[in-house]
């Protein structure tokens, strides 16, 4: 049972990401759309799966959106610098409201403890602390710690009082 607790909390945070990666698409799109950058439906696929990599995929998903920015007709450096900077504030929008409010709602832990565990993962753990440290953390703390529930994922048995 412990393992299928936890099997479902990663399935979990995993669903949430994928909310942030749409999130992530719909807001590029509108910053590609309003910019005139071409191909935004590609783009903003390459961004949509690049949003589950944890921190190069920002880095992967600017690459072609800088290089169309470029290359495109009527395409400039001035227009690929006001992409970066769309980018980064989409990014620092996902990273500092969304996912945590997100991962928060989902995993039904507060956003400021999971951004201290992102941060304490990623520098203990690397990538791996990035992709599974929320999980690890929820699971260690409301399971084995405080047997207490996860909606949607765990009941802890109750305990038998004697009572009829």
């Amino acid at each position: 049972p412990s393992l299928l607790v936890f099997g479902r909390l990663v399935g979990r945070a995993f669903s949430a990401q994928g909310l942030i990666a749409l999130c992530n698409a719909l807001l590029t799109f509108l910053l590609l759309w309003s910019l005139g950058i071409e191909n935004e439906l590609l783009l903003c696929g390459i961004v949509f799966f690049a949003s589950f990599i944890p921190v190069l995929g920002v880095f992967i998903a600017g690459v072609p959106i800088v290089l169309q920015a470029i290359l495109q007709p009527g395409g400039s450096i001035t227009l690929a610098l006001m992409a970066v900077g769309g980018i980064l504030l989409i990014h620092l929008l996902e990273a500092t409201v969304l996912s945590p409010r997100i991962i928060g709602k989902v995993l039904h832990l507060h956003p400021v403890l999971i951004l201290v565990i992102i941060v304490v993962g990623e520098n203990l753990f690397g990538l791996w602390g990035l992709l599974l440290g929320v999980s690890v953390a929820v699971y260690i703390l409301r399971v084995a710690i405080l047997n207490e529930p996860i909606p949607g994922i765990y009941e802890p048995a109750l305990q038998e009082t004697g009572e009829r």
